[in-house]
Order: C-alpha cells, then structure tokens, then sequence
C-alpha cells in the first residue's frame, strides 16, 4: 500500500501532531509498504530518513518560528508530483492547507482520505489571533473538511465530546497516540547522566515539563505553584523542556516570581537518552493542560515509571484513575501546589503509581500502525469494494 500522509507542519519543528506524523509513516513504512510524508517547506532543512517527503511552497509563520504556512495547491510541481504519485490511500493530519490538498488529490485519484482530528482548533486560532470571531470561523472550516473524509479519527473519547462541541456529529473511530521509547536496563546510568548535565542534586525531588514552551500548556499555574512550593520550604528543581514562541515570556515571568534558582530552561532535548534519563530522574511529570488530548509525553513517561499530574476534567485525563496510575488535579496553583507536596511526602505511592501507569498506559507504535493499516484497509473496501490482507509485508 502507498500513504500519503498530509500535515500543515513539519521537522524541524517538533510537537505532538508532527511526533504522530513521524513515527506513524516510519512504522507503516517499515512493516506495511510505503508511506509519503507531504509538508510545508522549511528554507535550510533537509529531510532524512527511509520515509521520503514532498515539500510544497510555504512562507513564514512571523509568530510561530519555526512554523511554516503551507501553500500546496500553488505550487504546480509539487502538484504535478502528487499527481504522479500511486497513491491508494490518504491521510490528512490537518483540515486547513494541506488537508484541503488531501481532498483535492483524493478527488482527483478518485481514492479516499482519512482525516485525523489532534487538536483544539478553536482554542489554537484564538491564540493567535485573540478574535472569537476568526476562531469560531477557522473551527467550522475544520469541521467542514472532516465532514468530506471518508473515515475520521482522534485519539480518545474525551476528543470525541471534543468534535461534538464544535459540530462535528459523524461517526469517528479512535486511534490512539504510541511511544518510541522502552525502559532501558541501566536506568541508574541515564539518571547519572542527567544529573551530572543539569547539575541535579540526586537528593533533590525534580518535577518536569516536556512540550511546547506556550501559555496554554499550563506553564503558568506550574510557575505560581511552585512560588507556593517554594514558600512552604520544600526543597525542588523544576526542569521544563521544549522550545516555542512564549520561552522567553515564561522564563521573565518564572523570575518575577523569584524562582531563578529552581528551574532548569533545558531547551528542544532531541537525544532520546537524554529526555528518557529525565523521565527516570523526575519525580513527577507535572502536565496541568486543558489544551492537550492525548499528550505522547505522558505516556512516554509512564514507560519511564513516572508518575503523572494532569488537570481533572480535560481530555489529557482519560485513562488516569487518581492515585492508582497517574494523580488528577483541580485547576489552580493551590491545588496543584497542595498536591504536589501530599505527593513527594509519600514516595511508596509515587512509586507505586508510576509502576502502573507503566503497565496501562503506553501503546506501542506497532500497535497503533496495525490498528491504522486496519482501518485504510476499511476505507478502501469501503471505496471499491476491494479487501486487503491486514497482514504486515514482513
């Protein structure tokens, strides 16, 4: 089978939608056929790796660096190579520019689209414009172009009620987001690794945040509960890592709360040993996000045997059971603050849960992509009436 797989943003720029984009066409590629990935171009970056990528002409995001606007259906070669491309399937991972190419090209081929739904984008367009009126207008574009896929997908239930509220009311299929990552058999050396490259005292309990340094990730009511950690004595290190366009607005307001000395600003961790020695090291992952779905790094932490701290109410919750394989929180400082301490002064329980997450948790990528190539099998059979072997190529 060939795929196209379709998403408004690309390396080298890294986030949750481009993670699932990456190693969902490296697995299907590995063990399914043949995945393209079609992307905005990126001046100055070379695509590398064994899945082959089409760049189609873009411009600047002046407000999101390094995100680019893609701009397919202007670009005549890049149309002419999709064009010639044998594709039997199409997944989009975007309803704007380059899922609008998805359809365009389906319609063309007379092939069907698969369209996964991975964010909030009422809540992103807002972001960036602070216009209600232009986020209501951008969420019912996405609305109508899922409404013009074949099958449809996210990644949870709570994103199901998600779609319902912005108007979606087909059927959509869930598949879930995976992990590229295993407990290693010498953990104490990867913890070694990272304490001696962050100077961490190993004595010292390390909360972390990995992910988009932006406000709406919950960055702030981090910083305000650990002013409040911070007041009531505990000794703590906070090592946030990620880049994005508030990491310097985060880093002011962290030291006009007094908190220089107790966070880390690691930056993009891009080594995997490095990122999954500071899943080992951390204490607990703190992720207080009401935009997030179905985060990657918190299960990517729980591989790790690290606990959890998520919002209670929001779609990054399903699958937690509090206190069992993760901890749910109100949505304030106070609250996370006071949760935070009753965790780190009961480290049998934090142990503990982290032990389960790990085992109910993850999804392995190969999981994932068999339940993906399942469902393109579906949407073909669907299409022409053609069924094809579910079973891998080798």
């Amino acid at each position: 089978m060939i795929i196209g797989q379709f998403c408004d943003s690309y390396l080298p720029a890294v986030d949750g939608v481009i993670n699932v984009v990456q190693n969902l066409s490296y697995t299907l590629n590995k063990d399914y056929g043949k995945c393209v990935i079609v992307a905005p171009k990126s001046p100055g970056y070379i695509d590398q790796g064994e899945v082959e990528v089409i760049r189609c002409h873009s411009m600047r995001i002046k407000q999101r660096p390094p995100y680019m606007f893609g701009m397919p259906l202007l670009d005549f070669k890049t149309q002419d190579k999709l064009l010639k491309a044998k594709f039997e399937i199409l997944h989009a991972h975007s309803p704007f520019t380059l899922g609008s190419a998805a359809l365009w090209l389906a319609r063309f081929k007379g092939i069907p689209v698969v369209a996964s739904f991975h964010s909030k984008y009422y809540d992103d367009v807002f972001q960036a414009t602070k216009s209600k009126m232009m986020a209501k207008a951008a969420t019912q574009i996405a609305m109508d172009f899922y409404r013009q896929a074949d099958i449809v997908l996210t990644v949870n239930n709570a994103t199901i009620a998600t779609m319902r509220e912005y108007g979606y009311a087909g059927e959509v299929k869930i598949l879930p987001n995976g992990v590229n990552c295993a407990y290693p058999a010498n953990p104490q050396a990867f913890i070694e690794k990272v304490n001696t490259m962050y100077s961490l005292d190993p004595c010292v309990p390390l909360l972390l945040f990995v992910g988009q340094q932006i406000w709406q990730k919950g960055i702030k009511t981090i910083i305000d509960a650990c002013a409040l950690l911070k007041a009531s004595g505990k000794e703590f290190k906070v090592l946030l890592a990620g880049e994005g366009h508030a990491a310097q607005e985060i880093k002011d307001y962290t030291q006009e709360r007094g908190l220089s000395d107790r966070f880390i600003f690691a930056g993009l961790v891009k080594d995997r040993e490095v990122l999954n020695g500071l899943y080992l090291r951390a204490s607990l992952f703190v992720f207080p996000s009401i935009y997030d779905n179905a985060p990657l790094v918190v299960r990517e932490a729980a591989v790790m045997k690290c606990p959890s701290i998520v919002l209670k109410n929001t779609n990054t919750a399903e699958g937690i059971t509090d206190g069992e394989n993760g901890f749910l929180c109100d949505n304030s400082p106070d609250a996370l603050h006071s949760y935070i301490l009753s965790i780190l002064s009961n480290d049998e329980l934090r142990k503990k849960t982290g032990i389960i997450a790990a085992q109910t948790l993850p999804t392995s990528w190969e999981q994932v992509a068999d339940k993906a190539y399942s469902i393109y099998c579906e949407a073909i059979a669907n299409k022409f009436g053609k069924k094809l072997s579910k079973k891998r190529v080798r």
